[in-house]
C-alpha cells in the first residue's frame, strides 16, 4: 500500500514540475509580449493561463502533501500497533514466565528511541520521490546526445576563395516534408548571390544549412571545394558573418555589443567598424555614446539602430562569407536607405548571399536564385530572369508593377 502511495506522489510531483513550467513560461510570454498582451487586450486570457498553471501546482502539492500525511499516518499507527504490542508481550513473560524486568525495559526503551527516527525515515521516502523527479528531468537533458555532432580531429575549414555550393541539398524539419527537396545552389567569391522565392520556400534554411544548424539528409554543401560537414565547427563559423532581420542585442553597452563580432578587439576596431555601418553618427548623439545601455534585446534602439549595430558587428569580424537574411524587411524608406548603404560597404571584397523579398534590394546582384518548394527553379541576372518571363517575372511585376518590365527590357 505504501508502495502504491511513493507511484503517486511520484506522478503528482511529476505534474507539479510541468505546472511550475508552465507558470514561468506563461511569466516569460507576458513580459516579453507586453506590447501584444497590451495591444490585443490579452491581459484576462494571461491571468487565467497563470491560474490553470497554478491550480495545476497547487493541486498535486495538495495531493503529495495527502500521500505524505497517509505515509505518516501509517508508520504512526503500524508504531503503535508494535509497541502496544511489544508492551503486552513483555508483560505477560514477565509476569507470567517471570522474565527478568531490566531486560524487558531496556528492550522498550530502545524501542522507542528507534520510533523517531524510523518515523522520519518513512517521510524520507516521500521527500525524496519528490525531489527525484526534477532531478531525473535534469539528468535526461544532460544525457541526450548534443544537437551538432562533430568527430573528433576534424581539420579546421581554409577559404581561400570563397565560393558556397549546394548539390542536391535535401532537409525536412518534419518527416516527409522536405523544406529543401535538392536544391543547388552556387555563391561565387567576390559576388552578391540573390535568394528570392515565396514565403516557406527554403531560402532561410538555406543559410541554416551552410552555417550547419541543420544536418542536410542528403546532398553535399562544400566551401571551397572542402564539405562543412566534415570540417572543424567553430572554423566554420568563424568564416562566416551573419546579419538576420531578427537582430539579438546582448544586454549591456553598444560598445558590449559591436565588440562581440571580434571578442578582444580595440576601440580603435570597434569605432572603425561603427563608422562603416553608418552607425557612429547616431550612437555619438547618445548622452554616453558608446557606453549607452541597448536595454533588454536592444529595446531602447529603433529597428535601424539595432540592424546597424549587427552590421558593425558583422564588419568587427571580417569574416570572408557574408550571409543576410532579409536584413531590411521590417525597416521604413530612410532606415533602409542607411542600412542598405551599410551593407553594400559590407559586401566589398566577401562571397555575399542575401535572402529577400523586397527585390529592389537585390536587382543589383550578380546573380539570383528564384527558390520555390526547397529547389531553384531559376536562376540568372536580374535581366535575364525578367526576360525569361517565369516566376521572377511575376514576382518582379507584382511588386512594381507591369510597366516596370518595359523600363528593364
Amino acid at each position: 500500500f505504501i508502495r502504491r502511495i511513493l507511484s503517486r506522489v511520484k506522478r503528482f510531483a511529476k505534474r507539479s514540475f510541468h505546472g511550475s513550467t508552465q507558470i514561468m513560461q506563461t511569466m516569460s510570454e507576458t513580459v516579453l509580449g507586453a506590447r501584444i498582451v497590451k495591444a490585443f487586450g490579452l491581459q484576462a486570457e494571461m491571468r487565467a493561463r497563470m491560474a490553470q498553471s497554478v491550480r495545476t501546482v497547487e493541486g498535486s502539492a495538495n495531493r503529495i502533501a495527502v500521500g505524505a500525511g497517509l505515509t505518516s499516518f501509517l508508520t504512526d499507527s503500524l508504531a503503535g500497533l508494535a509497541i502496544g504490542f511489544a508492551i503486552y508481550y513483555g508483560s505477560w513473560r514477565v509476569s507470567v514466565l517471570h522474565t527478568d524486568v531490566g531486560s524487558f525495559v531496556a528492550f522498550l526503551a530502545a524501542l522507542l528511541l528507534a520510533y523517531e527516527p524510523a518515523k522520519r525515515l518513512s517521510a524520507f521516502s516521500v521527500n525524496l520521490q519528490n525531489g527525484m523527479v526534477g532531478a531525473r528531468m535534469i539528468y535526461e537533458v544532460l544525457d541526450a546526445p548534443p544537437g551538432e555532432e562533430e568527430a573528433a580531429g576534424a581539420p579546421a575549414l581554409s577559404v581561400t576563395e570563397g565560393q558556397v555550393t549546394l548539390a542536391g541539398v535535401r532537409f525536412a524539419y518534419r518527416p516527409g516534408e522536405n523544406a529543401l527537396d535538392g536544391v543547388d545552389v552556387v555563391a561565387e567569391p567576390n559576388q552578391t548571390t540573390a535568394l528570392v522565392g515565396p514565403s516557406g520556400g527554403g531560402k532561410s534554411t538555406v543559410l541554416g544549412v551552410i552555417q550547419r544548424f541543420y544536418a542536410p539528409s542528403d546532398g553535399q554543401t562544400t566551401i571551397d571545394g572542402q564539405d562543412i560537414a566534415a570540417v572543424d565547427l567553430a572554423s566554420l563559423r568563424a568564416k562566416i558573418a551573419f546579419v538576420s532581420q531578427d537582430v539579438f542585442l546582448f544586454r549591456g553597452s553598444i560598445r558590449d555589443n559591436i565588440a562581440l563580432g571580434r571578442i578582444g578587439a580595440s576601440d580603435a576596431e570597434i569605432i572603425d567598424a561603427a563608422r562603416r555601418a553608418h552607425a557612429h553618427d547616431f550612437i555619438m548623439s547618445f548622452a554616453q555614446g558608446y557606453e549607452a545601455n541597448v536595454g533588454e534585446q536592444g529595446t531602447q534602439l529603433s529597428g535601424g539602430q539595432r540592424q546597424r549595430i549587427a552590421i558593425a558587428r558583422a564588419i568587427l569580424k571580417n569574416a570572408p562569407i557574408l550571409l543576410l537574411d532579409e536584413p531590411t524587411a521590417a525597416l521604413d524608406s530612410e532606415s533602409e536607405r542607411e542600412v542598405q548603404i551599410a551593407l553594400d560597404e559590407l559586401r566589398v571584397g566577401r562571397t555575399t548571399m542575401v535572402v529577400a523579398h523586397r527585390l529592389q534590394t537585390i536587382v543589383g546582384a550578380d546573380r539570383i536564385y528564384v527558390i520555390e518548394k526547397g529547389r531553384a527553379v531559376e536562376s540568372g541576372s536580374h535581366r535575364e530572369l525578367v526576360a525569361r518571363g517565369g516566376s521572377y517575372c511575376a514576382f518582379f511585376a507584382a511588386q512594381f508593377g507591369p510597366g516596370a518590365l518595359k523600363t528593364v527590357a
